[in-house]
């Protein structure tokens, strides 16, 4: 039996249900901050492969600059 993160039966971690969504709202609070931008593999929709080894994908974080109030009018 392989690695089981969150155990099954009477030892199974009480907050399971909870993880994803925890994570996925930090992940948008921080995309929300945030632009996300793939720097390798470069890929166009003609070219995606069948498989797509997730350890070679590498993306660029960058910090949106904050728009002035007078930007937005």
């Amino acid at each position: 039996m392989g690695f089981v993160p969150f155990s099954a039966g009477v030892a199974i971690c009480p907050a399971h249900n909870r993880v994803p969504t925890i994570a996925s709202l930090a992940i948008g609070a921080l995309l929300s901050k945030a632009d996300l931008s793939l720097l390798q593999p470069s890929l166009t929709a003609g070219e995606l492969p069948g498989t797509l080894n997730h350890f070679d994908i590498l993306l660029r974080l960058q910090a949106r600059r904050a728009r002035s109030a007078a930007a937005e009018l």
